[in-house]
């Protein structure tokens, strides 16, 4: 048959088009280093033997109740299979491992660790497979809580942190009897470096014995809230109270007592340094009709950030007004170089009679020597004048009336 021939009839195509596809084949095979499988055979399935290293050990117990000690936290879990089963369990990681001790009192026990969600067609086995553990009754104890302020050196210079406040001061250490008889403290630390103003934040804390070690205990709260304030510079100075009116008539302030006695102002040293007293603290004594306590309120003064405290309690004690008459009170004069020239008229003798009001605690304990009463003499040439006495300064709480209250001299000196 000739070659045309061939190549038109049906069955020489099709058995050319067969050896082609088989060479192909072949030659695919022997370059990716497979030799063809036997005519007939099943594939072959791959098996692998992996071990899952460090599994976390689920524990199920009343926690409540009970503590458990001396169960490994991890376990290694071998599998053996099919390669595709066994990379499907480790990609997805759905499996458990773990010892159910609900059904167990208080002791030592020997316990089996059992898994679940690992496919059948593996095989399972867990290093180690059983564990020895210790169950004990759970107790509590309460415990104050200290707060450690770290890093106080690097708050702005002058600043200084004060005393921590924690929300709550106390929490519950639970654990066994032998756990809880170890605790030394709890203990939590706050960061202040660089803080201008008040640090707020939640503080977790930690158990320790007395030795400094970390006990590993469970806390109830752990986490508690804790506030630091911080004061800027500051420096204490005196203040002065203005009282305005006065008493209802017949009545006198017996004692007058303010708590405290200094404040504390804060703010940029600069400022302070131009802060000598803070005056512009009033009470209004028309409003006192017995005996009171009052709360006046501290003003801040111009260039300060805050004060401290800021409320003076003031203490006031009244009862009726008394009198009584000192005599003889000298009159010093004001105003002119040489007093030898200058001579009393009236009183003759330079000396007035002073009568005092107030309560008589006081009254008992001041005498003449207690007033400072003077005449101002400046000004005036040779002649002879009538000019006002004055009360330049006495005791607190204490009114007076002067008689006389003028005196008459004669200057002689120009």
């Amino acid at each position: 048959m000739k070659i045309d021939q061939w190549l038109n009839s049906p069955w020489f195509i099709r058995i050319l088009a067969l050896f082609l596809s088989l060479m192909l084949w072949a030659n695919v095979n022997m370059e990716s280093g497979n030799a063809p499988a036997p005519i007939g055979s099943l594939p072959q399935v791959s098996r692998s033997n992996e071990v899952l290293s460090n599994v976390p050990l689920k524990v199920y117990y009343n926690q409540e109740k009970y503590v458990v000690s001396g169960l490994p936290q991890t376990v290694n879990v071998q599998l053996e299979g099919s390669s595709s089963i066994v990379k499907t369990i480790e990609a997805q990681g759905e499996y458990e491992v773990y010892v159910d001790l609900q059904n167990l009192s208080a002791g030592p026990h020997k316990v089996r660790i059992n898994h679940r969600g690992f496919s059948d067609n593996v095989t399972v086995k867990i290093e180690p497979s059983i564990v020895d553990v210790t169950i004990q009754e759970k107790v509590e104890q309460i415990m104050s809580v200290k707060v450690q302020i770290i890093n106080e050196d690097k708050l702005p210079e002058g600043y200084t942190a004060d005393q921590p406040i924690s929300v709550p001061n106390s929490v519950a250490i639970r654990g066994s009897l032998e756990q809880v008889q170890k605790i030394g403290f709890v203990e939590g630390y706050v960061d202040v470096a660089g803080a201008t103003d008040t640090v707020k934040m939640d503080v977790p804390l930690k158990v320790f014995d007395h030795n400094g070690e970390e006990l590993k205990l469970e806390i109830v709260p752990a986490v508690v809230e804790v506030k630091v304030p911080i004061s800027p510079p500051g420096k204490k100075v005196p203040f002065k109270i203005n009282r305005k009116g006065n008493l209802p008539k017949g009545l006198s302030i017996q004692s007058f007592e303010v708590t405290p006695t200094e404040v504390t102002v804060y703010g940029k040293k600069e400022n302070l340094d131009k802060i000598k007293m803070i005056e512009n603290i009033e009470i209004n004594l028309s409003d006192i009709e017995n005996d009171q306590t009052l709360e006046v309120k501290v003003p801040v003064p111009e260039g300060a950030i805050k004060v401290s405290p800021e409320v003076l309690t003031i203490k006031i004690d009244v009862e009726n007004e008394e009198s009584k008459t000192l005599t003889n009170v000298p009159i010093k004069i004001n105003g002119v170089p040489n007093t030898q020239g200058i001579s009393f008229i009236a009183p003759e003798d330079g000396l007035v009679n002073l009568t005092v009001f107030g309560a008589r605690k006081l009254l008992d304990s001041i005498g003449p020597e207690d007033f400072d009463v003077r005449l101002n003499a400046g000004g005036y040439s040779k002649g002879e004048y009538e000019i006002d006495i004055e009360v330049v300064s006495g005791p607190q709480d204490i009114r007076w009336e002067l008689n006389p209250s003028k005196a008459v001299v004669d200057i002689v000196n120009d």
